[in-house]
C-alpha cells in the first residue's frame, strides 16, 4: 500500500494543505502543537473512518468552521484509489473513487494502516476495553465482515440491557431473556472465534521481535480470556452455561454480565501480568512488539505491507529499541510516516527518507 498525496481542508489546525509523499520514509519535524499528529491522524481517519484520539468526531472540524474534508490518492497491490471523507455537524460521508459508501464495513480494509503513538501504552496500562479495541481493529482491517458482526452483537446486548433495566413481570422477563440470550450466544461465539484466532496469531508473530528486545531467557504469553476460561471449547461451554444458570444474577444487577463484551487479553511477561508488573520500558517494548506483529499479520493476509504511522514514539524508546525499529522500517522498505520534534532521534533518516517541516498547520518540504 502506498499513498501519493493528501489534501486537507478545515481539519484540526489545517485550513487548506496539500502534501505529496515519497514512497519510503516521510518525516514530519516540528515543535509540539504545530500539526504533526493531526496530519497522521488525517491519514488514519481515511483508513478506518474514525480518530484514534477522541470520541466526539466533530471535534476534528477546525475551530469556527462547519465541516472538514479529506482526500487522498493511493495505490494498493491491484488498483489505484481515491479515498475521500467529509464531515459536518450532522453528516459523515466516505467515498472510494468518487462513489459514496453506505456502510463503514465497505470502506475499512481498503487502506490498511498501523498507527503507533505514545498513548498506545494504555493498551497494557488500562483495562480490558483497550485490548478489546486493539484486537477488534486488527480483525476488522483484515476481515471487514467482522464489523457488522460486532455491531449485531452490540445491538443485541443493548436490547438485553434495556430489558434488564426496565424489568416487569419476572416470569415474562425470564422468557424474554432466554430469547435474547440465544441470539447473544450465536453472535458472541463467532466474535470469540475470531478474537481467539487473532490473539494466537499476534503471539506467534511477536516471537522474533520479542526475543530481540528482551532476550532468549524471557518468556511471553498472550492469552485470550473469555467468560473466565481459555481455549475455544472451554470458553463456549462456560459461556452457554453462564447464560443459562445466572439469569437471576443478571436480573438482580440489571445488566448483562456474560459474553465477549467482558473479555480480556492477558499479556504475561515471565508468568506475571505485564499490566501490573512490567516496567515502563518493558511495557513500551511489548507494545512495540505487538504493533510489529500486527504489521506481519496484515502482510500475511493482505499480501502487501500496511502504511506505518509513527507519532513521536522514538523519544519514548531507548537507543536499542530506536535502532531496532529504524532497521525494521528500512529493511521492510514500506512507506512510513513519522512525526518528530528533533531529527537527531533518527540517525539514518537523511539517507532513507524525505523530510517535511510543520509549523502552525503549514507543511514545507
Amino acid at each position: 500500500m502506498q499513498i501519493y498525496n493528501l489534501e486537507m481542508r478545515d481539519f484540526r489546525n489545517y485550513k487548506e494543505e496539500y502534501i505529496e509523499f515519497s514512497p519510503g520514509v516521510n518525516v514530519f519535524i516540528g515543535n509540539n502543537g504545530q500539526g504533526k499528529t493531526n496530519l497522521l491522524e488525517a491519514v488514519y481517519y481515511l483508513s478506518v473512518g474514525k480518530s484514534p484520539r477522541i470520541k466526539l468526531q466533530t471535534d476534528l472540524i477546525r475551530w469556527g468552521c462547519e465541516k472538514f474534508s479529506l482526500k487522498m490518492s493511493c495505490q494498493s497491490i491491484d488498483r489505484s484509489l481515491t479515498m475521500e471523507s467529509y464531515m459536518s455537524k450532522d453528516k459523515k460521508v466516505f467515498k472510494i473513487n468518487g462513489m459514496p459508501l453506505k456502510k463503514l464495513s465497505e470502506y475499512i480494509g481498503t487502506l490498511v494502516t498501523v498507527f503507533f503513538y505514545p498513548d498506545d501504552l494504555e493498551l497494557l496500562k488500562k483495562g480490558p476495553t483497550e485490548r478489546r479495541k486493539f484486537i477488534d481493529q486488527l480483525i476488522s482491517q483484515n476481515k471487514p465482515f467482522y464489523i457488522p458482526l460486532l455491531n449485531t452483537y452490540l445491538k443485541i446486548l443493548k436490547q438485553k440491557n434495556s430489558l434488564l433495566r426496565n424489568r416487569g413481570d419476572i416470569a415474562t422477563l425470564k422468557s424474554q431473556l432466554q430469547i435474547w440470550n440465544e441470539q447473544l450466544f450465536q453472535a458472541g461465539c463467532r466474535i470469540i472465534e475470531y478474537r481467539l484466532l487473532y490473539t494466537n496469531a499476534l503471539l506467534e508473530n511477536m516471537a522474533e521481535s520479542f526475543h530481540y528486545l528482551f532476550g532468549e531467557n524471557q518468556d511471553l504469553e498472550i492469552i485470550y480470556q473469555s467468560c473466565g476460561k481459555n481455549g475455544y471449547n472451554e470458553i463456549i461451554e462456560n459461556f452457554q452455561r453462564q447464560l443459562e444458570k445466572n439469569i437471576d444474577i443478571e436480573i438482580d444487577q440489571r445488566t448483562a454480565l456474560y459474553g465477549p463484551h467482558r473479555d480480556d487479553i492477558l499479556v504475561l511477561l515471565n508468568g506475571r501480568s505485564a499490566r501490573y508488573f512490567a516496567s515502563q520500558g518493558q511495557q513500551r517494548a511489548l507494545v512495540l512488539s505487538m504493533k510489529l506483529s500486527e504489521m506481519e499479520i496484515i502482510i500475511r493476509e493482505k499480501g502487501e505491507p500496511p502504511l506505518l504511522l509513527l507519532d513521536d514514539i522514538f523519544s519514548e524508546l531507548d537507543e536499542i529499541k530506536q535502532d531496532f525499529l529504524m532497521n525494521y522500517i528500512i529493511s521492510a522498505g514500506q512507506q512510513t510516516l513519522v512525526s518528530l520534534t528533533h531529527l537527531e532521534t533518527m540517525k539514518d533518516i537523511k539517507n532513507n527518507g524525505q523530510i517535511f517541516r510543520v509549523r502552525n498547520g503549514i507543511v514545507d518540504s
